[in-house]
């Protein structure tokens, strides 16, 4: 049986990641979920944006959903960006954006993309330049 974790996040991930689990509760499918916690909230209440936990969670789980991650507008000490130390800890140096044609009004028929998003360098990696 396949194993799901799910880290809510910030902000609509509060939302979204209950969201998707209700969805894949209602295929019928035959999965496991485990929770797990990452982002801002987590860097406020325990001092770090990704524990160890959550990345035991990941590594051992088949696929893993994540929400929105909220990061401060301003430097905040010993504060890493959640995506992005996940990222970089992970070597998940890529990130898939399919598109796909909707049958809506004006819309272009016979598009299936997969876009293929780098995410190993500037602000992925939090090594922008001037």
């Amino acid at each position: 049986m396949p194993t799901i974790c799910l880290i809510p996040g910030d902000g609509i991930g509060q939302e979204v990641i209950p969201a998707a689990r209700r969805l894949l509760e209602a295929t019928g499918l035959d999965l496991t979920f485990i929770e797990a916690e990452a982002g801002w909230a987590t860097f406020q209440k325990t001092g770090t944006s990704v524990p160890a936990e959550t990345l035991t969670k990941v590594t051992s789980s088949d696929a893993t959903l994540a929400g929105a991650f909220t990061s401060p507008s301003h430097k905040v000490e010993g504060h890493q960006g959640a995506i992005r130390y996940m990222r970089r800890t992970l070597d998940l140096f890529s990130n898939l954006r399919p598109a796909r044609s909707r049958a809506i009004p004006n819309s272009i028929p016979g598009i299936d993309m997969l876009m293929v998003r780098e995410n190993t360098e500037g602000l992925y990696v939090e090594k922008e330049r001037r």
